[in-house]
């Protein structure tokens, strides 16, 4: 999972570097539906009991580029 990732860096393209720096909390906008604004809270009720209420992890840019669609990707450290 992206938790394990927190404290390490990645490398995209030849220029591009981001750290992981913590986890996201989810919010309640994941109970909103976009196509049509109904709320159904069933997506955030199991975010917040399997896995604490977190959902992916925060990066911030080390050294920042340009990225392109086919660049390769590289988890450092």
């Amino acid at each position: 999972m992206e938790e394990e990732w927190i404290g390490r860096r990645i490398k995209i393209g030849n220029e591009v570097e981001m750290e992981f720096v913590g986890p996201c909390k989810r919010c309640m906008i994941i109970t909103v539906d976009p196509d049509n604004a109904k709320r159904d809270a069933s997506l955030h009720k199991t975010v917040i009991k399997e896995n604490n209420n977190k959902f992916g992890v925060y990066a911030s840019v080390i050294k920042k580029g340009d990225i392109h669609v086919d660049n390769d990707i590289h988890l450092l450290d």
